[in-house]
């Protein structure tokens, strides 16, 4: 009997335990063959899916479901299920599993960290797998994750599509969970969140321009063109001037042409739109202040009255 037919009855996202390896007769050599099993953490395997895309989610749901029938993927882990954009640095770890109550032990392994607050709140299913409540994840990863990073996991918590809370849903989750660890942390950037943004970039723009002083744009604003509605990335909607993250530029359907068409559109009705590129976000960022605040200038300087942006110029007594 070789690996592949011993784990045909297995699907990947199920646990195989060594005991159960043994009971099905399956030798080390047997579960280190990579293109038949994944090892999940020591001790713990799963049958290999057939994509690669699959195996974050074939070794949570081999945790999860090892843990116990009421264990669910949390912090960050629960997060990457739930479909929420992580800060790079955060993308790779271990998988975390919140254990079911009377769980007092579990076995310390590598490229796996067990949770086991008591939260009281239900998990939700992500692609059949239990996770905890996306606000408990976001309150998890809080104590370790940058202000910057905290606020883009809290805006991806509250896209424009597929939203999985609310700001409302939010704050009455900071009220409930009050005193919990990582909620003050959360509670401290909350000002900063925007519900219905669409990347993490645009989070990463919009902190850009705040941080620089400038006052906070809308994110996401409809505007209605000849063809329809159309949403900016960010605007200062008194001046008629929009933001657009050209990480998707060329991506809409139609292309180039229909970015083309949907500008020309929105300069008819008066709105000038600047673009934003992953180059000048990490290369020159202060460039891009710099265009945002002239043109903000130019069309409602009533807008920066009061703020102090002479460090905008530094070579300029212009301005």
């Amino acid at each position: 009997m070789t690996a592949a037919d011993s784990s045909f009855a297995l699907i990947a996202g199920e646990p195989l335990t060594l005991a159960a390896a043994r009971a099905r007769r399956l030798t080390w050599r047997d579960l280190n063959d990579r293109d038949v099993f994944l090892k999940v953490a020591h001790g713990l395997y799963t049958p290999r899916p057939e994509s690669a895309e699959r195996e974050f989610a074939a070794r949570a749901a081999a945790v999860v479901r090892a843990a116990g029938e009421r264990a669910a993927a949390c912090d960050v882990t629960g997060l990457r299920l739930l479909g929420v954009d992580l800060p790079r640095r955060l993308e790779d770890g271990p998988i975390h599993v919140l254990l079911p109550a009377g769980v007092t032990a579990w076995p310390r392994a590598a490229g796996v960290v067990a949770h086991r607050q008591k939260w009281g709140v239900p998990p939700r299913q992500a692609g059949g797998i239990t996770v905890a409540e996306p606000e408990i994840c976001l309150a998890q990863v809080a104590g370790r994750a940058t202000r910057d990073e905290l606020v883009i996991l809290g805006d991806g918590l509250m896209r424009r599509q597929n939203p999985l809370t609310s700001p409302p849903g939010l704050a009455s989750f900071l009220r409930y969970a009050k005193g919990r660890r990582g909620v003050a942390r959360i509670r401290s950037v909350l000002p900063l969140l925007r519900a219905g943004t669409d990347s993490p970039r645009e989070t990463v723009s919009r902190l850009l321009l705040v941080d620089a002083g400038l006052p906070c744009p809308t994110v996401n604003l409809r505007v209605v063109t000849p063809d329809g509605p159309r949403f900016l990335d960010m605007a200062y909607e008194e001046a008629n001037l929009g933001f657009e993250y050209d990480g998707r530029i060329h991506q809409r359907e139609g292309g180039a042409e229909a970015d083309a068409r949907r500008r020309r559109l929105l300069q008819d009705l008066g709105w000038e739109i600047i673009n934003i590129t992953d180059h000048d976000l990490v290369r020159d960022p202060d460039s891009v202040v710099r265009s945002v605040a002239l043109a903000l200038g130019r069309r409602a300087p009533q807008c920066l009255e009061g703020l102090r942006l002479s460090h905008l110029y530094p070579h300029s007594a212009a301005h």
